[in-house]
């Protein structure tokens, strides 16, 4: 076969794991020129091994360090608690899949996981029970307590509570559910809390029938509405209508 520049071979659209890339090793001591599977050069691409913007030479440098640093454990998809059918006590847990911490520690290693599905589940008892994942290494595990501080906030989470009264169970799904987090909170917030004053905003009159407001913050949902201050004794701002002797109406 002719000798070809690199930029008139075929380009491989599609590669495959298994195809085999040309790799100098140890360049700068003694150079060896070796082959490498595709498969174990994306291996060699971890999230541990991919560097972020830094300042300096920061701790936190790379896309695990970020994961470790700014995701709980939680769920993606999946963890729906049902009950068994015929009622016998017990729960049905559906497959889930999310992310989870390996350690008890709040910026431990965060991996993703698949947990298959977990039918006829035994809770620890009558009365109220607490569903969660949690991690025993080196598997992702499904459990059940009734004593709400055994789920550590770090490598376990929550998927719901049960009130199991002899073979009925009542269910409550309340697990840490991971997707569009940010504004399900901005919507929770909202829903809850509504248009809430944070400071100032005050309002009174001087005497003669006017009204004043002093600047405030407020918050809609996560949203932060600064407003000035009006007073409008020092203008035509207002039409007043009071009840003057006559008796008649008067602006």
């Amino acid at each position: 076969m002719a000798d070809k520049k690199i930029t008139e071979l075929v380009e491989l659209l599609t590669p495959a794991d298994a195809d085999l890339l040309a790799i100098v090793d140890d360049p700068l001591g003694s150079p060896v020129t070796k082959k490498v599977t595709l498969a174990n050069l994306k291996a060699a691409f971890s999230a541990a091994n991919i560097e972020i913007e830094e300042i300096g030479a920061a701790t936190y440098d790379d896309i695990q360090d970020l994961i470790n640093n700014i995701l709980s454990s939680g769920y993606v998809i999946g963890g729906e608690l049902s009950a068994v059918a015929p009622p016998d006590g017990n729960i049905d847990i559906a497959a889930v899949k999310g992310y989870i911490k390996t350690s008890d520690d709040d910026i431990g290693v965060t991996k993703a996981f698949d947990l298959a599905k977990n039918d006829d589940f035994v809770l620890a008892g009558e009365g109220t029970n607490y569903v969660y994942v949690w991690y025993d290494a080196p598997d992702v595990k499904f459990a059940s307590t009734q004593t709400w501080s055994d789920i550590k906030t770090t490598w376990m989470f929550p998927l719901g509570r049960v009130w199991k009264d002899g073979n009925d169970v009542h269910i409550i799904q309340s697990g840490i559910y991971l997707p569009n987090f940010i504004r399900e909170s901005h919507e929770r917030t909202l829903a809850v809390r509504g248009f809430e004053r944070a400071s100032g905003g005050d309002i009174s009159e001087s005497g003669n029938r006017f009204l004043k407001s002093e600047a405030g913050v407020f918050y809609l949902g996560n949203n932060k509405a600064i407003t000035v201050g009006e007073d409008t004794n020092n203008g035509d701002t207002f039409k007043r209508h009071y009840h003057a002797a006559g008796p008649v109406w008067t602006s």
